[in-house]
């Protein structure tokens, strides 16, 4: 399942690694009258993917890293959903990253736990 990011090919997430998620955005009027009820109108359903990676070496991360990290607002990504037939493509920004740093008995330094969030623009 390749992810790309802005047209070129990332390391590709784990089993199980891509979670979506629709976020649904409200109006600015929207808020709680005085009886408690909730007023207002949804304007949009954004969609959010997260993104979580298998242990990566130092190179797979500065990949992700370069793309996900840097002072670009937007990206273009594009991934295959899970059987593979339907490939999806969103203008996103991305949230922020994580890893947990592992070293392996070969003196190869691996990274594991990468994950990122790609917001729908």
């Amino acid at each position: 399942m390749p992810l790309y990011i802005d047209n070129i090919q990332m390391p590709e997430p784990a089993l199980k690694g891509i979670t979506r998620q629709s976020n649904k955005v409200w109006d600015a009027s929207t808020g709680r009258s005085v009886s408690a009820l909730l007023n207002g109108s949804i304007v949009e359903v954004k969609k959010k993917a997260t993104f979580k990676f298998p242990p990566l070496t130092k190179s797979e991360l500065d990949k992700l890293e370069g793309a996900v990290s840097d002072k670009t607002a937007f990206h273009n990504i594009k991934y295959t959903d899970t059987d593979g037939s339907v490939v999806l493509s969103m203008t996103v920004y991305f949230g922020d990253s994580s890893h947990t740093v592992y070293s392996s008995a070969k003196k190869q330094r691996y990274f594991t736990d990468y994950t990122f969030d790609a917001i729908e623009r």
